[in-house]
């Protein structure tokens, strides 16, 4: 769906219902002694409203007329009850509300005299990078800006002895407060609090008020215990609450509706330990879609959600299709995880296009026809949702960001949800089920199969969950191709010509030396990468080093399709149950895929200190793994197997023979500890063993060990093991060394360095020697919960934040201040029997203020003595309302040779001209042999009865001078009235090298005939051989089209 923003005025009326309750028309007149008691009458205000979709929040105000207050608690919104209103000083009631399409804001005034005439209400809609626009009526914002709750305008005290604080009270932010005492004058009576008596030396001060004939005791500092707190004076008590810190998190939906335009919401709580919101001010979180609103801390490391008193609402993207939502929210150090239903909503929308074009160039031949026809539906069919979407020449993919305009005006998005191979694809959702077809990942998950197919799935919601997919897999796909990482953020495909979003690139970290797979994480178009189909360049949001912090291998798996190749399709299929409770899940599956099968099982247990991930596999032969960390005693332990036949056929293979390993570490005493490590393995090339005990002892910060390790097998012998180390935050660092003292053991030292740079941001070092024979070493910037690079973060008023950071985004972790963030990274590996070594390293920067959005990011490598750099930056910035101008560029130097590629643009809109222009050049290894520059320019002028267009396009291959081609194209519609209108149009391709020029126009008329159908006839004085136009006829001689709509609404009108 491609959302652009409409300044369309919003209607917005108001209704009144007025009249005293059980009102009848033939009551007898009101007595004298009612007429001295003018009856109390409730009035409800309705107010209807239309908005923008890009809405992010909607202020409604009105005045409240005359003799006429409003009942509190009465504001609703589509019959929801919503918070009361705030007042601004001149009595200006406002809602502040959640962006919404349309809705009815209703609230009730009490009065006693009849309602006069009602003010004009206003809308405000406050969009996207602190942009407003009021909609309907005005809005004061000086107003609005001193408006305050209506519950904050009065101040109350408690009846009784007890004024303050008032009764029901939740303290936050301090443990002691003042409580005011009012008691008849020449009485005492004590003040307890819990039971306990609260002494004289509280009292701050004493009031005497003769008139009255009572006193006014004021005590200062008076303490509270976290939860209820019971405060008593004589028989009188008043119960308030201290709030305490976090103890959980509670994550409740108040809308997971998919609609295509209603944002999602999740409201947050923070809860102490006795289910009272606490007094934290934000959360830090990561969802798996899209936020919609700015970071409310952008100083901090990732995204947080602003909190008040403990609550606040997380609102995500619209989303058009329905899914499942998963939600990581980090709480102290630990992280917990909500996975939600995005549910359908029961609307119906369909709208289908049919264009037929008849020649009639006095040859009538099946060349003088053609058709175009495609449609969409979203639909409820029995308790579930279809959602179908059909197009003759095939499906849309993912909109490139390298073809056409970079930007267009405004800051809307698109989406494109239902993808494939085929010229249809559909998803059902059943309160049930899930039945989908179309190009998305496989429904499996005990087995690792991350490449995304255009298939059949079916996924049950029940638990224990069944899941199926069939999928007709095409001959000319290019499965499963591996690319080592180079430490930049460029990978260069082996082929180029790939098909138009046909591609899956894969994230696979490997252990070291057996090559069990450790992750696996899907990389997103356009968002974690973009890609050149016709050269094969992709080009990452983050460089990718080949090994990680842990010194484990990181490849990418590549599979796409080719242009151009053509071969029959292969079955593929898999199934599989999994049952997930309460810390736990076991599952098994089958799949078959490119003519093997595999057979698997998986467990996995996570239930606080103990996780448990085991696998068995088998595909001609057997694979199997586990990993357990757990705690025996007062000690952490850990434990892993991996086990694979020679004969394994399967997914995910890794090295063939036995590996197995360990580790604990026990106190022995408050400073002294001992630990103990083991390995075994058996391949096909080696065979041993070690076994490592060393005792570790705490001097303040300070710490130092020994102990031996003794190895056996190929590499067998006996070693010394040292160890120091320094632990004070925020700096952490060990150093462990192991001399051998015979045998042909290695001699090795591992550095490792940790410094917090804030309470969620490290910087790591770890540096392993391997004397005379390697070194690694890498260089980290981690958070707590993972990186986040969310499109809010390049989001401007007249520019999208997908396409910004599609074209020029970077990964950053370190904020340096509330506009500027920082990443870095690093490595180092030395062969010393080779000689070589290879550095790699980089830095990102990312800058946003309220009108622009810059990022840039520097990749260098060294390997083999050559030096290789890759730079990436762009800016973009909303110059006035009306205009946004961006650029881009990329660009490579080293040992894969130099290119460079880079990108400029514009775009105006108005309310009655609309243009947008780009510059796009690209050179050298970028460019795949083929370097281009091209310049694109297109404008319209509109007005409500007729628009003009116009057009030009140049094309340079920079290999051939004598390429240049330019097309130039000019059009116009006018409507004579709403049943008839014509057009014209004329096109001008030229190359001066070849001296050729191509020019072609024509007229035409149209008449509506029905509602949704056009009646075209046309006549070309000049037939046009150039670039084609998307629905355009252009040949010479008479033709005639048939454009036919229909919509949701056919057959009721």
């Amino acid at each position: 769906m491609n959302a652009r923003f409409n300044r369309t005025l919003a209607v917005l009326t108001a209704l009144l219902l007025a009249g005293p309750a059980g009102a009848r028309d033939a009551e007898p007149p009101p007595s004298p002694a009612d007429v001295a008691a003018p009856q109390q009458r409730t009035s409800t205000v309705l107010l209807p409203f239309d908005a923008p979709t890009q809405a992010r929040e909607l202020v409604i105000a009105h005045t409240v007329p005359a003799g006429a207050t409003y009942v509190p608690g009465s504001a609703r919104l589509d019959d929801q009850p919503i918070p009361d209103p705030l007042r601004g000083p001149g009595g200006t009631l406002y809602w502040v509300v959640p962006g919404q399409p349309r809705g009815v804001l209703t609230y009730d005034l009490a009065h006693t005299a009849p309602l006069g005439e009602l003010a004009r209400p206003s809308l405000l809609a406050r969009l996207a990078g602190n942009r407003s626009e009021t909609l309907m009526g005005r809005i004061d914002e000086a107003d609005l800006g001193a408006a305050r709750p209506l519950a904050a305008e009065t101040a109350a005290e408690n009846p009784g002895a007890i004024r303050l604080p008032l009764a029901g009270s939740v303290i936050r932010l301090r443990d002691r407060i003042n409580v005011v005492v009012e008691v008849p004058q020449g009485e005492r009576p004590a003040l307890t609090v819990n039971g306990a008596p609260v002494g004289e030396d509280r009292l701050g001060t004493e009031v005497q008020d003769g008139t009255r004939g009572v006193q006014r005791l004021t005590y200062v500092g008076v303490p509270l215990k976290t939860g209820p707190n019971v405060l008593r004076v004589g028989a009188e008590e008043v119960r308030v609450t201290l709030a305490g810190g976090t103890a959980r998190v509670e994550v409740t939906p108040e809308s997971l509706v998919a609609d295509g335009s209603t944002p999602l919401r999740l409201k947050i709580r923070t809860l102490d330990a006795f289910g009272t919101p606490s007094g934290q001010s934000s959360l830090t979180l990561r969802s798996s879609l899209e936020p919609r609103t700015p970071d409310a801390l952008p100083g901090e490391a990732g995204y947080q959600v602003r909190l008040e008193n403990g609550e606040g609402v997380l609102e995500l993207q619209p989303q058009s299709t329905p899914g499942v939502l998963r939600l990581d929210v980090l709480q102290g150090d630990e992280v917990q995880t909500w996975r939600l239903e995005v549910t359908p909503d029961r609307s119906r929308v369909g709208v289908g296009v049919l264009s037929a074009t008849l020649g009639l160039d006095g040859h009538l031949d099946a060349s003088d026809l053609t058709w175009q026809a495609r449609g969409y539906v979203e639909t409820p069919v029995g308790e579930g949702k279809l959602y179908a979407a059909a197009d003759k020449d095939g499906l849309p993919g993912t909109d490139n960001p390298g073809v056409r305009a970079p930007v267009y005006g405004d800051a809307s998005t698109e989406e494109t949800p239902l993808q494939g191979i085929d010229p249809i694809a559909a998803v059902y959702d059943h309160p049930a089920f899930r039945a989908a077809y179309r190009n998305s990942a496989l429904p499996i998950s005990v087995l690792p199969v991350g490449e995304q197919l255009t298939a059949l799935t079916v996924t049950t919601k029940s638990n224990p969950t069944v899941s199926a997919f069939v999928a007709a897999v095409p001959g000319d796909r290019v499965s499963g191709t591996e690319i080592v990482p180079n430490g930049t953020r460029v990978l260069r495909l082996p082929d180029g010509g790939l098909v138009d979003s046909s591609e899956t690139l894969e994230v696979v970290t490997r252990e070291r030396g057996t090559g069990k797979e450790l992750g696996r994480r899907t990389l997103v178009r356009n968002v974690d990468y973009t890609a050149d189909y016709p050269t094969g360049i992709v080009t990452l949001v983050r460089a990718l080093d080949r090994v990680d912090e842990n010194f484990d291998d990181v490849r990418v798996l590549a599979s796409y399709r080719l242009v151009g190749k053509t071969a029959g399709r292969s079955l593929a299929s898999g199934a599989q149950v999994q049952q997930q409770g309460d810390g736990y899940s076991v599952g098994a599956a089958v799949v078959n895929l490119d003519g093997r099968t595999t057979f698997g099982v998986r467990g996995t247990v996570d239930n606080g200190p103990t996780r448990v991930d085991t696998r068995l596999a088998y595909s001609g032969g057997m694979q199997a793994s586990a990993d357990l960390q757990t705690r025996i005693g007062n000690g952490p332990a850990s434990f892993r197997v991996r086990y694979q036949d020679a004969g394994y056929a399967g997914l995910a293979p890794f090295a063939v023979g036995l590996s197995v390993g360990g580790t604990y570490s026990a106190p022995l005493g408050t400073n002294l500890n001992a630990t103990l490590d083991g390995e075994y393995h058996r391949t096909p090339t080696a065979t041993g063993g070690s076994v490592t005990a060393r005792a570790d002892s705490r001097f303040g910060p300070f710490g130092v060990g020994g102990g031996l390790k003794y190895a056996f097998g190929d590499t067998a012998g006996l070693g010394a093991v040292l160890s120091a180390g320094y632990h004070q935050k925020p700096l952490d660092v060990d150093v462990t060394h192991t001399q051998p003292l015979s045998g042909n053991l290695d001699t090795t030292t591992t550095f490792n360095v940790r410094y917090r740079l804030t309470d969620r941001v490290t910087l790591g070092l770890r540096d392993e020697i391997t004397w005379g024979k390697s070194q690694a070493a890498v260089l980290t910037l981690d958070t707590t919960l993972g990186r986040t690079n969310y499109a809010v973060g390049y989001e401007l008023p007249t520019a999208s934040g997908a396409g910004n950071r599609a074209r020029f985004g970077v990964s950053t972790t370190l904020p340096l201040g509330d506009r500027t963030t920082l990443g870095l990274r690093g490595s180092a590996l030395y062969d010393v029997g080779a000689g070589q070594a290879e550095l790699a390293g980089g830095a990102d920067l990312n800058y946003k203020a309220e009108t622009f959005s810059v990022a840039g990011g520097l990749d260098l490598t060294l390997k083999g003595g050559q030096v290789s750099a890759v730079l990436r930056g762009g800016i973009t910035g909303s110059v006035t309302p009306d205009l946004t101008l961006t650029a881009d560029g990329l660009a490579a130097f080293g040992a894969d040779g130099d290119g460079q590629r880079l990108a400029l643009g514009y775009a105006y809109r108005n309310r009655t001209v609309s243009s947008l222009g780009y510059a796009r050049l690209v050179r050298g290894t970028l460019a795949g042999g083929n370097p281009e520059f091209s310049t694109g320019l297109s404008a319209e002028y509109r007005q409500p009865a007729w628009a003009a267009r116009a057009g030009l396009d140049t094309r340079t291959l920079l290999n051939d001078p004598g390429s240049f081609t330019a097309q130039a194209s000019l059009g116009g519609t006018a409507y004579l009235t709403d049943r008839f209108g014509v057009g014209a149009w004329g096109r001008l391709l030229t190359q001066p090298s070849t001296d050729t020029t191509l020019l072609g126009y024509g007229l035409e008329a149209s008449v509506r005939a029905l509602p949704g159908t056009w009646l075209t006839a046309g006549y070309n004085f000049k037939g046009f051989e150039g670039l084609p136009s998307a629905g355009l006829y252009t040949k010479q001689g008479a033709y005639l089209r048939l454009d036919l709509t229909v919509d949701e609404t056919a057959g009721r009108r």
